[in-house]
Order: C-alpha cells, then sequence, then structure tokens
C-alpha cells in the first residue's frame, strides 16, 4: 500500500511539474499548454461548506449561536420563493422573523448585515426584511445556510452564512 501511494505522488508530482501538458498528437496543430492552476483546479475536489454555527449578534438583548441541528428543531419552514438570479425555488429553513424575535433585536437596530464564511457581506434594511414573510435563513442539501431574502437584490442572499450582525 506504502509503495502504491509512494508511485501516485511521484507520477502527481510529475504531472505538476511537467505543466500538465499532454503528449501532442501526430497533427498539424500547434501544441496547447495548459496552466498548471487550471490544471490543478480543474482536477480538484469542490470545497467544502464551512457550515455554521450561526451567530445573532449586535444591537439584540438575547444574542444566540445556533448550529444547524438546533436550527432545524426549530420552527421549519418550505416555501417556493423567486430568486434573484434563477426563477422559482423551493427553500426550506426557519423563517428571519422568527430568529429575530428569538434574538430579541433591540429597537434602535435599522440594519441587518449577513456575513457568509468567505467574509462576503451584505447590508439589508432592518424594518424592509422584517415586512418580508418568505425571508428565511434556509439549510442547504449539504447542511450550510443562506440568507433567502425574495424582493432584494441577489447580493442580500449570502451563502455559507455564519454571522447575522444587527446594527
Amino acid at each position: 500500500m506504502k509503495k502504491l501511494f509512494g508511485l501516485l505522488a511521484f507520477v502527481t508530482i510529475v504531472v505538476l511539474f511537467a505543466g500538465c501538458t499532454p503528449t501532442p498528437a501526430a497533427t498539424t496543430e500547434a501544441p496547447t499548454t495548459a496552466p498548471v492552476a487550471t490544471m490543478v483546479a480543474s482536477t480538484s475536489a469542490p470545497a467544502a461548506v464551512t457550515a455554521g454555527p450561526l451567530e445573532i449578534k449586535g444591537l439584540v438583548a438575547a444574542p444566540q449561536t445556533l448550529t444547524v441541528d438546533q436550527l432545524k428543531a426549530m420552527t421549519v419552514v418550505t416555501k417556493t420563493v423567486d430568486t434573484p438570479k434563477s426563477g422559482k425555488a423551493d427553500f426550506t429553513g426557519v423563517l428571519l422573523s422568527d430568529l429575530l424575535t428569538l434574538a430579541k433585536v433591540n429597537s434602535t437596530a435599522t440594519t441587518l448585515v449577513f456575513t457568509g464564511s468567505d467574509g462576503y457581506s451584505a447590508q439589508v434594511d432592518l424594518t424592509e426584511a422584517k415586512s418580508c414573510a418568505d425571508c428565511m435563513i434556509a439549510i442547504t442539501t449539504d447542511s450550510g445556510l443562506e440568507s433567502v431574502m425574495p424582493g432584494h437584490a441577489g447580493k442580500a442572499w449570502v451563502k455559507n452564512l455564519i454571522t447575522i450582525e444587527l446594527q
């Protein structure tokens, strides 16, 4: 087994150092060379989702840190909503209004800031979010979290959500 692993590691290194250039066939076309990064990226597995916990913080009386399992144990709903990019889609998760009630939002809060595990963040007006009956934190098939914000621009739909901050 160790010999097989060593052989596979050696072949991988040779391919990477060779620039992943295929052996040219007997044609009149000039050979093409793909950059190593392109070849590596196309053969690597997709990045794992960083799932939770979801932190609700900021201008709240009861900050929350909720795991995906804790969210699944709450009142979970499935809604069909219009997405900004791909039309109607089904989402399952916890209503944003339920989470805001749980966190006891201070009356001085005016903005929600959604932040994903990659650092991307989006601001949403709190009054607009509260008036949205279908806004939710969806639990994706790979147990990630996503803000589902029908009626809002695509930038408010944050994937791999880890923080909701009230400001």
